[in-house]
């Protein structure tokens, strides 16, 4: 089991890569689901990790997945 640190690290580093990578509103990344949910996700509120697909499926290149996905690797390693 993780424990809250990690969640608190993984929502941050989403939250970051939205918003310094992709440009993104939490609404554009929500899509039609509610927007609190992923803000809670984002601020390490929330421990479902379903939200991550959101973030890969708005990468608008194969480099961008990869490079959103070695950065959580970093993060959930905790660097």
């Amino acid at each position: 089991m993780m424990e809250k640190q990690a969640f608190n690290r993984i929502g941050k580093y989403c939250r970051n890569y939205r918003l310094t990578v992709l440009n993104l509103t939490l609404q554009e990344v929500a899509g039609k689901d509610n927007i609190k949910t992923l803000s809670s996700f984002e601020h390490g509120r929330s421990k479902n990790l379903e939200h991550l697909l959101k973030y890969i499926k708005k990468c608008e290149t194969e480099e961008q997945k990869i490079e959103f996905l070695q950065g959580l690797l970093l993060t959930i390693e905790g660097d």
